[in-house]
């Protein structure tokens, strides 16, 4: 595996640990959501190292299409270097006014697509799908009415339900978590309802005949509507059931690493099975309390293990290293069978019916892997390259599954659907969180209205003794206790050298130690208060602390607070950062330290005192 997945590495730092996704993604199953009997993946056998053409030179942009009606667009010039490049808009243009174009949408399950592909461009492009679109709207509407008081109504039913649930949930989630609350919570009832006892997903009731054993395609669906209601929209899944999912999936691998479509039915491996597979495990894995990064050799691998303190009582059964043997394998047969126009799946020989549905899957495989390049091939470039080409000019693609289906997928490629997810996940920490980054006590008699907002009540007390709470790092506790210092910071002034900045930054210190999120986070947010710039190499090297993104927030958060720079030198989260930009970040506030403190010599260690 080594090398074969790679990605630039970070150089100069020390690496704590995992970079924590908030976990992710989003996808869609065409066929199944539609009216077709049989959609997924699964049979037909992958070729050994079919590697995708280099770009073609010549052709058209896509946004200056001269094709005629129903016709694919030119292939694009040069190559696509990101989503951020101008053909990609103006494709991405042209598919919204096709979603939104009259007549659209006969299913729920497709109307539900079409949500998630507008909240989408929205997200990305305002200015293509503006606030309170009107038809975007109506789309919801339509999806909102069948959330009612006694559950929630499906259109289709025999198991084609967990695939129209999966995507109603992923899309009132992506068009506003929080005020579709409600309903997502209605929609997930429904889906963990339908979970077999073996953690899988299927077609009629568990013990029937029909895919008895369970349905990789339709976990996949049931998987992303719980993860966005979840992460998305902040409501409680059980781990029990990511936990049997997993166990599930890594039973029913196949021996080459790749994944089929009915286990038990299917025999060979398939590309759109094993990239929806891998996507599902990623997010199990997530939810489970274990975090993955591409190390410099190129490897995936697991470096924070399963923690069951934090986690409640609960234990996974699926282990680290089962994890980590099942993704590695996975991503192993998908980089050597690469393709990104040729993938493999159920009942399509040509090779050519599940492009799209495919793609949005790789797309949040290696979103989730944080993986640029695979076989040193970048991934995005190449397939928006293809899907681009493959466009039409009244801004639709089309394939067996479905004219919208398709434009759908396609359009959640484009705009690198998975990684907006996150960025819409990460936002959400700090929709009622407190000083720690945690969520509201169980104990509400403990809360305080503020702002219009609750947060926990200040701890009153002497200074020591709310620093000794601090360093216990119990989150209801941290959190009255911070605000408490809080409070006295502002009444006597407190520096970097002084006794209780010495004692905050031993605080953070230990916090490092034992890799205690809640004390580094609450330690960072007061060592800012001191308005001293000798704590400044203490929030540089939380902005190293990979083992979780929200500690890495708030550092630079801090950094942005001290020096009175509130937009700092970049991207504002590090889950919007590639690894370039956030090196490229941390080495701009070290710049900015050596400017406001020449006398001191800040390398890579932290300097305190000086």
């Amino acid at each position: 595996m080594a090398g074969q997945c790679s990605d630039k590495a970070r150089t100069n730092r020390r690496v704590r640990g995992p970079v924590k996704f908030a976990v992710i993604s989003v996808t869609a199953l065409c066929v199944l959501i539609l009216t077709m009997p049989n959609t997924g993946s699964g049979q037909v056998p992958a070729p050994k190292s079919q590697n995708p053409p280099p770009p073609k030179k010549t052709g058209a942009t896509a946004g200056g299409s001269t094709s005629a009606p129903g016709k694919a667009a030119p292939s694009p010039q040069g190559a696509i270097a990101n989503d951020d490049d101008p053909r990609v808009k103006a494709a991405v243009a042209r598919a919204a006014n096709f979603l939104r174009s009259p007549g659209r949408g006969r299913g729920l399950g497709e109307v539900a697509l079409m949500v998630h592909a507008l909240a989408k461009i929205h997200e990305k492009y305002p200015d293509i799908v503006g606030p309170g679109d009107p038809v975007l709207q109506s789309y919801i509407d339509r999806l909102r009415a069948n959330c009612t008081a006694d559950g929630y109504k499906t259109e289709r039913g025999g198991g084609h339900d967990n695939y129209e649930a999966g995507c109603v949930a992923m899309a009132l989630t992506a068009a506003d978590g929080q005020a579709y609350k409600n309903e997502i919570s209605i929609v997930l009832q429904h889906i963990l309802k339908r979970q077999f006892s073996n953690g899988a997903w299927s077609y009629g009731n568990e013990g029937g005949s029909s895919a008895p054993g369970g349905d990789t395609s339709m976990t996949q669906y049931s998987i992303l509507g719980m993860w966005e209601a979840s992460a998305g929209a902040g409501i409680s899944v059980p781990k029990d059931s990511w936990d049997r999912t997993a166990q599930w999936l890594i039973k029913n691998q196949n021996g080459d690493g790749g994944f089929v479509y009915h286990p038990g039915a299917s025999k060979e491996s398939t590309h759109t099975m094993t990239a929806a597979s891998l996507g599902s495990l990623y997010i199990c894995q997530g939810e489970l309390g274990g975090k993955r990064r591409s190390t410099r050799g190129g490897i995936l691998q697991t470096v924070q293990a399963d923690d069951p303190q934090q986690e409640g009582t609960f234990k996974a059964q699926t282990t680290t290293a089962q994890f980590d043997d099942a993704i590695n394998k996975a991503t192993g047969w998908l980089s050597s069978n690469l393709t990104f126009d040729k993938a493999s799946g159920e009942s399509d020989n040509g090779r050519t019916r599940y492009t799209y549905y495919y793609l949005y899957a790789f797309e949040r495989f290696a979103t989730l892997a944080d993986i640029k390049q695979i076989n040193g091939i970048d991934w995005y470039s190449e397939a928006a390259r293809i899907i681009l080409a493959k466009q039409r000019d009244d801004g639709s693609w089309t394939a067996d599954d479905g004219i919208e289906v398709n434009t759908a997928f396609a359009v959640l490629f484009l705009v690198r659907s998975t990684h907006i997810s996150k960025k819409i996940h990460q936002r959400r920490i700090g929709r009622g969180t407190l000083v720690s980054g945690r969520g509201l006590p169980q104990n509400l008699a403990e809360l305080e209205q503020v702002a219009g907002g609750l947060r926990a009540k200040a701890a009153k007390g002497k200074t020591a003794d709310l620093l000794s709470t601090i360093e216990t790092g119990k989150t209801e506790e941290l959190d009255s206790a911070a605000i408490g210092l809080v409070k006295q910071m502002y009444e006597k002034k407190w520096t970097a050298v002084g006794e209780e900045g010495d004692r905050l930054k031993k605080i953070y210190e230990r916090g490092v130690k034992t890799k205690n999120a809640e004390v580094i986070k609450a330690a960072v947010k007061l060592l800012a208060l001191t308005g001293d710039y000798r704590v400044v190499p203490l929030l540089i090297d939380g902005m190293y602390f990979e083992d979780d993104a929200e500690v890495q927030l708030e550092a630079r958060l801090a950094l942005c607070k001290i020096s009175r720079k509130f937009n700092g030198f970049g991207t504002i989260y590090p889950e919007e950062a590639t690894k370039d930009e956030w090196e490229q970040e941390i080495a701009r506030w070290k710049e900015w330290y050596k400017q406001v403190r020449p006398e001191s010599s800040f390398e890579d260690e932290v300097e305190i005192g000086k």
